[in-house]
């Protein structure tokens, strides 16, 4: 069993979903459009872990977030840029300064880069038709109000497991 913590991206859906559909497993896994904050987590999350989380996030506030640019990790995977990165990337370090055991991605990478994945895997002609359908509706503006915790099945697919508020900004 598997288990990711995200921000859902509902605004982005309409714009990426049907590139999603074609190039992202794991929209046809029933993941949403989204902004990943920490994957590998938890293999099979407690009701402790989930509790847990819900404080976390309840000292998170809640943000806009913009997504104006389409980039791509190499020719792997094509995604698009959210705006501010930092206020993601400050809740996943919050995230792993929690539980430590997991961190972003396993470790495989330096660096967070936060993103919302449009295309994941090399198809270059995928990649630039993506590219030239999704860049006309830049910028995607919604707002982060929630995180969600999804649990990978053993018939592979995923489902949400329980969604946390975030503070408002009142």
């Amino acid at each position: 069993m598997q288990s990711v913590v995200l921000i859902a991206v509902p605004a982005a859906e309409s714009l990426v979903g049907p590139w999603r559909r074609r190039g992202d497993p794991a929209s046809q896994l029933g993941i949403p459009a989204h902004v990943t904050l920490l994957f590998p987590f938890v293999p099979d999350p407690d009701p402790g872990v989930v509790d847990e989380l819900r404080r976390v996030f309840s000292q998170v506030e809640a943000f806009d977030l913009a997504f104006g640019r389409v980039d791509s990790f190499g020719d792997d995977v094509l995604w698009l840029a959210p705006d501010p990165a930092d206020r993601v990337r400050d809740v996943t370090l919050a995230l792993t300064g929690r539980w430590p055991d997991y961190p972003p991605y396993g470790g495989a990478f330096p660096d967070v880069t936060p993103h919302l994945t449009v295309i994941a895997h090399r198809d270059p002609g995928l990649h630039a038709a993506a590219r030239a359908g999704i860049e006309p509706g830049l910028p995607v503006v919604g707002r982060a109000t929630h995180a969600s915790l999804f649990v990978r099945g053993e018939q592979g697919g995923w489902s949400s497991r329980a969604e946390f508020p975030l503070a408002d900004q009142a």
